[in-house]
């Protein structure tokens, strides 16, 4: 719940295609006490249940409400997520004091609030474990995550795959996540791994026409180019199939006017609040009404229907016939394939993007189509369903076009989602010209009888590259390139050149500054990269070939170039935006991974035979811990691991000898 100055434009990126959830954000009401969309409370007590008793999906802070409560409102008809604090952790909180150690620095606008090294373990598994764990089984259908804008104010690695590993652990409850803002972390996310799916379910994001002063504490209208840069932010949010939720800070009419015709042409929610505190009651005016769904408001010309493909004879049905249909986003590229079991009830979807895999249960009723998700979403559409054709309308004008292709059972489907054809391009185009691929350079379009493969501009291209169209059959794997010839596609790895065996310096060429290291096998791809700074090491994986490279870190994908020289090699590090570093690695020497050890700040070698040591060896290392010059040789002193020299070292030495 906190609005950051934007300093800095991250450029939102897109994917092929991806599926674009349309918000149920103009559903009729289950209950007739309902009147408004979503209301954010997070400054409410449960003696202010009766002021949400209007809002549908609400926003509370869950560890101050009993399970009764928060039972009464569900069964009331809401649906309730809790805030969960990520990356920060407030004065007033319980755990305060234990988990103050790890503070980054004090949170600007909110003294009584620090920011927290979210790449400490225990931190991670507290938040997880314990924090996320108890909201949950209070009965809460979500989390609304805050401050993942931690790795906005403090962009490194370690905080990166902190925030990432937090929002995957509670994605394993599967429940439904919302991330309050993040736009940095989230579209770092989205760049590296060209999906959401494994942090986040919808983003609410503060402030996108609404401002906060600050200095005057007073509420303002954001400038042009912020305003944009939300509304940019959104919509990669939303083309990567996500909802999108907005909360502002104004009580002013013509803001709120604003807001409400955005929202509406692009099928998300707000709620606009008149404190920042969000306590209860909302702002009425700020509050999105609930709406039925009607033709003549929400849904476009019948004939679209027919100019998308769909029979404009025949006989309607009130059900899917059983079996596997494609939905097709728009009448055009293939977003999913969707199994309807006979009982009439439950569906298994796969995703023609990455082919994963969610259940759930769908209703038919008056031409509406009701599909709930097992991680809780929800989707509601207007249905026009035939015996082998059907269309699911959203509101504003979106048409899914759905086509009845197969009996087979969900066991036994099998497909090519988007992700196994870059693959198996990228190995072919490897294969038959010797050139490394970006494997996103692809950009994959959907016919009505194959799939059709195209390059776009790859981002380390050379002279040698060339681009043409390959078409592709999803279920035969049967490929053609572009003069029809049928060529042969398979998923074995190519074999790939090695770096050297052992140790390797770096040094950053492009900002004139010593590096770290890396540790290669030699004779597969497996390898390790040293952060001298922090004592850390990660492993990672690469392929390269004919001096082009792909490496596979962290869940973040990086490409590289690798030139000789006479005695080194130069690496050329790209992202997937082309933005580039240069490396030169120096050789040092021969090793096995376990040889390579930390001496106080650097690496070295060790010997490969296991090390004796002697009571002299124990009173030399005592000398040096309490600080004189000793000459301790090549041995290995590091007993625990953890990069440094020290007492606990000296201690599982005396145990050795």
């Amino acid at each position: 719940m906190k609005n950051k100055k934007i300093t800095s434009f991250i450029m939102a990126i897109t994917t092929c295609f991806t599926a674009i959830s349309t918000n149920p954000s103009c559903i009729k009401a289950e209950t007739d006490n309902l009147k408004y969309e979503y209301g954010v409370f997070l400054g409410a007590d449960p003696e202010d249940i009766s002021y949400m008793d209007n809002y549908k999906i609400i926003v509370i802070d869950a560890q101050y409400f009993e399970d009764e409560e928060i039972s009464n409102l569900k069964e009331s008809g809401h649906k309730v997520y809790s805030y969960l604090n990520l990356g920060s952790v407030e004065k007033f909180r319980p755990y305060y004091k234990k988990y103050k150690k790890y503070s980054l620095g004090t949170y600007e606008n909110w003294t009584d609030e620090k920011w927290i090294d979210v790449s400490q373990k225990e931190w991670q598994e507290f938040v997880v474990d314990e924090l996320a764990k108890d909201i949950l089984d209070k009965g809460v259908d979500g989390l609304w995550v805050d401050n993942c804008d931690v790795y906005y104010n403090f962009q490194n690695d370690g905080i990166y795959n902190g925030v990432t590993d937090i929002l995957k652990g509670l994605k394993a409850y599967d429940t439904y996540v919302i991330i309050n803002g993040g736009d940095t972390y989230v579209s770092k996310y989205a760049k590296d791994n060209k999906s959401l799916d494994g942090v986040m379910d919808a983003v609410n994001q503060e402030t996108v026409f609404s401002a906060i002063d600050w200095d005057n504490d007073l509420f303002t209208e954001n400038d042009g180019d912020t305003r944009e840069y939300f509304q940019d932010y959104c919509k990669l949010v939303s083309d990567y199939g996500k909802d999108v939720y907005l909360l502002e800070y104004t009580e002013n009419n013509e803001i709120i006017d604003k807001v409400k015709n955005y929202c509406c042409e692009n099928g998300y929610t707000y709620y606009a609040s008149s404190t920042l505190d969000l306590l209860a009651p909302g702002q009425e005016k700020g509050s999105q009404p609930i709406t039925e769904m009607t033709e003549e408001e929400y849904f476009t010309d019948p004939d679209a229907i027919s100019e998308l493909g769909l029979p404009g004879a025949g006989t309607k049905v009130d059900k899917f016939k059983p079996g596997f249909w494609e939905v097709r986003y728009n009448g055009t590229s293939v977003i999913e394939y969707i199994f309807f079991d006979q009982n009439g009830k439950d569906f298994v979807s796969f995703s023609a993007e990455c082919g994963s895999k969610e259940n759930g249960e769908y209703s038919i009723e008056n031409d509406r189509c009701r599909k709930t998700y097992d991680t809780g979403y929800v989707e509601e559409t207007k249905a026009l369903i035939f015996e082998d054709r059907a269309s699911l309308e959203y509101p504003y004008g979106r048409i899914d076009v759905m086509n009845y292709i197969s009996d087979v059972s969900p066991d036994d489907f099998v497909f090519l989602c988007d992700a196994d054809i870059r693959e198996l391009l990228t190995n072919y185009y490897e294969k038959t010209t010797g050139i490394l691929l970006n494997p996103y350079c692809f950009e994959i379009e959907d016919e009505f009888d194959t799939t059709t493969v195209y390059f776009t501009d790859d981002i380390y291209c050379n002279e040698d590259s060339f681009f043409q169209c390959y078409n592709i059959d999803r279920f035969t794997g049967k490929c053609t390139d572009d003069s029809g010839k049928e060529i042969e596609l398979d998923n074995t790895p190519n074999k790939g050149t090695y770096f050297a065996k052992g140790l390797w310096k770096c040094k950053d060429i492009t900002n004139d500054l010593e590096g770290d290291y890396y540790w290669f096998s030699g004779n597969k791809e497996d390898s390790v990269s040293y952060d001298t700074v922090d004592k850390e090491q990660f492993e990672f994986t690469y392929h390269l070939s004919n001096g082009r490279g792909i490496a596979y870190m962290n869940d973040c994908v990086w490409f590289f170039t690798c030139d000789e020289t006479d005695d080194s090699l130069v690496l050329t590090w790209y992202d997937s935006e082309g933005v580039s570093c240069t490396e030169q690695l120096t050789f040092i020497g021969t090793a096995e991974k376990n040889e390579v050890v930390w001496s106080n700040s650097d690496l070295i070698i060790s010997e490969a035979e296991s090390e004796s040591y002697t009571t002299e060896d124990a009173e030399l290392f005592k000398d040096f811990l309490l600080g004189n010059l000793c000459d301790l040789g090549r041995k290995n002193f590091d007993f625990n691991n953890d990069g440094i020299w020290n007492i606990y070292d000296y201690i599982e030495l005396r145990k050795t000898i």
